[in-house]
């Protein structure tokens, strides 16, 4: 005959209930506590990275208008149906464009000439036009469009 054991049920019942349930909780917590930590710190680094690059890309556009003002006299003294004019207006606008943080790519239009350091013929109607300008020459009036290229957060940058 097997002992008579009333007790059972509820040892089992308060086991789970002071030890498994407990730590089950605990790790749940922890879990979840991590979570929002990680969610939180990546947040902020976003934020961070957005901040940086409009700061960056505010300097840049300081940077393009300072070049149209003190060039300009420059720019009306070039005839760009003269080559060494053209080489001259593409090294000053390529020193430019290299000097600064982003890729950034500009096409110089006007009637008699087509100007640009987009040699892959990447579609610019994808890329975010950063800034237009009307250069006056010696012959006419150009267009100077500057385009920037997809960089990492731009898309949240455009939003603001």
């Amino acid at each position: 005959m097997t002992a008579y054991k009333p007790y059972r049920h509820q040892l089992r019942r308060s086991l789970f209930a002071s030890t498994i349930f407990p730590v089950f909780l605990v790790i749940i917590i922890g879990l979840v506590s991590f979570y929002a930590i990680y969610i939180w710190i990546e947040h902020r680094t976003i934020h961070q990275h957005v901040d940086e690059s409009q700061s960056s890309l505010h300097h840049t556009e300081k940077q393009i208008q300072t070049f149209i003002t003190q060039h300009n006299n420059s720019f009306q003294e070039l005839d760009l149906t003269n080559h060494h004019d053209v080489t001259a207006t593409k090294r000053e606008l390529l020193k430019l464009i290299h000097q600064q943080p982003a890729t950034l790519y500009y096409e110089l239009s006007g009637p008699n000439q087509f100007i640009t350091n987009n040699y892959e013929h990447l579609n610019t109607k994808n890329m975010y036009l950063f800034s237009t300008h009307q250069l006056k020459f010696k012959n006419s009036t150009y267009m100077l469009k500057i385009y920037i290229a997809n960089t990492p957060r731009l898309s949240e940058i455009k939003k603001r």
